[in-house]
């Protein structure tokens, strides 16, 4: 079998705006660029788009715009208020162009690291479903892929969690989780939930099984497990994130005692 070279995801996404017309970022983008956003004007550079501070045209109407990352994937944006967000493979966030004067809403799908600019007039808040993350001004990740229990991690500053009729209040180096029996809060080391936005994928005791699934959004692949204790292995390691798939699933191979065989886009997994 021809073992082919799984390249990693690169800085790219898809951007709707309001008007319904759409800009595709990707990193071959190096001289920067302005986009007249209808609204507003975005800066496009290296690997992000920047909301231009003060550049609304009529503030008076919010226009909602769409940024969509890919599997292989991943993208900075600057919102008009200074906030910076990272979006994870396979994720997206909807945002207005400016903020009104009370509030800052975003609705996100997927995996986000936010550091959000302070204002203590307009809390900032990001809503994943029926949950709603609410901050003054700090740094966090949240993670909210379909299927996946939602996790909110505070890196600095302080959040409350709210989801159904309860709240909780994190500090940092603490994460709130979804549980069958409502949020749970437990002290993280950070490093595990926020390895990705410094480009490594950092793990301790992570079930196999959604380690695999980071792998498949990051190298856009389908992994197939033959058996289904592997999912429940646990790994330790810390794995460069801009490396080609082979070397990352040799150190896999090797720390979990798996065997990988890749065929085209497909990873099959067995037991070593």
């Amino acid at each position: 079998a021809v073992n082919t070279l799984l390249m990693p995801g690169e800085s790219r996404a898809k951007l709707t705006l309001s008007d319904g017309r759409v800009v595709l970022l990707d990193k071959m983008q190096n001289d920067e660029t302005m986009i007249d956003a209808g609204n507003s004007f975005i800066r496009r550079g290296e690997g992000r788009v920047t909301y231009v501070k003060g550049s609304e045209k009529s503030p008076g109407k919010v226009e909602y715009n769409v940024m969509e990352v890919p599997r292989g994937g991943e993208y900075v944006l600057e919102l008009c208020d200074g906030t910076r967000v990272w979006l994870n493979a396979a994720s997206e966030l909807m945002y207005p162009d400016h903020f009104s004067a009370d509030q800052r809403k975003v609705v996100l799908k997927g995996e986000a690291y936010f550091e959000v600019t302070k204002d203590v007039k307009r809390p900032f808040s990001v809503v994943l479903g029926d949950m709603e993350v609410k901050v003054l001004g700090t740094s966090f990740n949240v993670s909210a892929y379909p299927g996946v229990k939602r996790q909110t991690t505070l890196i600095e500053g302080q959040v409350a969690v709210n989801w159904h009729r309860q709240q909780v209040v994190i500090r940092p180096g603490q994460q709130a989780v979804e549980t069958d029996e409502g949020l749970r809060v437990a002290s993280v080391n950070v490093m595990n939930y926020v390895g990705w936005k410094e480009h490594r994928f950092v793990y301790e005791n992570k079930l196999l099984g959604e380690v695999l699934e980071d792998l498949e959004r990051w190298y856009d692949v389908e992994v197939f497990v033959m058996h289904d204790e592997i999912r429940n292995l646990h790994l330790t390691a810390n794995l460069p994130k801009y490396e080609n798939m082979d070397k990352v699933l040799e150190i896999i191979e090797y720390a979990a005692c798996v065997k990988f065989e890749v065929k085209g886009r497909t990873v099959v997994v067995r037991r070593d």
